[in-house]
């Protein structure tokens, strides 16, 4: 996953302390200094509710299936309120 620099300090403040974390780079790859950081949840739920509730501070890398859940979610969310 990727994590916007200013949350990458404060992960354990908005994770939690029930969810596992390693910091895998400090943006020394990403030219807008992402972190890539490695996250463990409890389980697909507690996965998509966290990322979603990050909204643009995160962005899913792998497992395809959380990533095309949260594009799903997003969707949804914008065809609601969308005018």
């Amino acid at each position: 996953m990727k994590v916007l620099p200013e949350l990458t300090d404060k992960l354990s403040l908005y994770l939690g302390n029930e969810v596992k974390y390693d910091i895998i780079d400090r943006g020394s790859k990403d030219p807008l200094k992402w972190s890539e950081v490695n996250i463990i949840f409890e389980n697909f739920w507690s996965a998509r509710n966290i990322i979603l509730s990050l909204g643009r501070a995160v962005e899913v890398l792998e497992h395809i299936v959380v990533r095309r859940t949260i594009i799903d979610f997003a969707r949804q969310i914008v065809d609601l309120y969308q005018e």
